[in-house]
């Protein structure tokens, strides 16, 4: 395992023990950090018409969905909330990312999988680009978090301060990526990112699609899966869930593929988000040929060229922040990695991949 820092707006973290023990860790050692990150969403949130107290009152309403539906994940994130001494409410809140209405008609990250014939293995190379808003990565950082489990597999994670996974890599060769679509519903259930790390947590292909199609599901997510020899790729709603597998190579935007959910798509606002509708279609179409034309020769070093493209920059697959956007809707990518599941390993690069190295991470 490398100890090298995996850039400059990412932190390294690694902790060990059952799900209470790790949770009190992560929070005792980060407090910092998830202080800072609090601080920052509720001035966020603030803004766009949210008290404190009305942020917590609307994380609350999720509360019982992620009792039922991981006991375990309740206990690691109440023991976050204790060990950085801060109210757990707002612990749910960062989990909420996916969900609250504020955050409606995002356009960022761009992922792909790939397996079989298509790689230079025969094995599973799965990766993504994570854009995200200027202003986040101004003020804090994110993490690349390990979590030794006594019971379970091992996790590898890139998270925000006091989430547990946005994505990430388990020692039983379990991988996600994934990237937003547009909500098309909100409803009161389980959160996106409960979700992800449930999926985590399991030891086989068919339980991690179980854990995505058994949650009471609040929000909307395209997420890739794979174990190292299978890739599936999911489209969900709250009510709907599309399940694509693939023996060769998919890749995905930020808009919808499946026919009835892209029919509900709601119609860009403004010309701001007209670009990123644009910017999803471009680097869709841009990845997947990248796929096809690299077919049979797709591997980690390949993969890093895929995500460093500036086709249509700023808002190309690499993406940078556009000069014509006021600082409140610049993007950019602050963090790209590639997975490799059979070999459980994980090659990150803290911010755009044009400017940063990819390090190597393994379980």
């Amino acid at each position: 395992m490398t100890t090298q820092s995996p850039g400059p707006h990412t932190n390294f973290l690694e902790i060990r023990g059952g799900p209470t023990e790790r949770g009190h860790k992560y929070g005792k050692l980060a407090h910092k950090e998830i202080k800072q990150a609090i601080s920052f969403f509720h001035n966020f949130n603030q803004r766009n018409g949210f008290s404190i107290k009305e942020t917590r009152n609307i994380a609350s309403r999720f509360l019982p969905y992620i009792t039922k539906y991981s006991p375990e994940i309740e206990a690691e994130l109440k023991a976050i909330a204790t060990g950085a001494q801060v109210n757990y409410h707002d612990i749910l809140m960062i989990s909420l990312n996916e969900e609250r209405n504020i955050f409606n008609n995002k356009g960022n990250c761009t992922s792909f999988a790939a397996t079989g014939n298509s790689t230079y293995q025969n094995k599973a190379v799965i990766g993504q680009t994570w854009d995200n808003f200027l202003e986040w990565e101004d003020n804090f950082n994110d993490f690349l978090l390990i979590r030794r489990a006594t019971q379970g597999p091992d996790i590898i994670s890139y998270t925000y301060p006091g989430m547990l996974a946005a994505a990430g890599l388990n020692s039983a060769g379990i991988a996600i990526c994934w990237n937003s679509v547009p909500r098309l519903k909100i409803k009161k259930g389980v959160p996106t990112y409960i979700i992800i790390e449930e999926i985590l947590r399991q030891k086989t292909i068919g339980d991690a699609l179980t854990a995505v199609m058994k949650a009471n599901r609040a929000g909307c997510f395209s997420l890739f899966l794979s174990d190292g020899d299978e890739i599936y790729h999911i489209e969900a709603t709250p009510n709907d869930i599309e399940i694509n597998y693939s023996a060769d190579y998919l890749s995905h935007g930020n808009h919808y593929l499946t026919p009835r959910f892209a029919r509900q798509e709601p119609e860009p606002e403004n010309l701001e988000k007209y670009r990123r509708k644009a910017s999803s279609i471009i680097r869709d179409n841009r990845m997947n040929k990248f796929l096809k034309e690299n077919s049979g020769r797709i591997s980690m070093v390949t993969a890093q060229r895929f995500l460093k493209d500036h086709l249509n920059y700023p808002h190309s697959i690499c993406r940078h922040s556009d000069k014509r956007s006021k600082y409140s809707d610049k993007f950019l990518t602050r963090a790209a990695w590639i997975i490799e599941p059979a070999r459980k390993e994980l090659w990150y690069a803290g911010g755009p991949p044009c400017e940063n190295q990819f390090i190597r991470y393994k379980l």
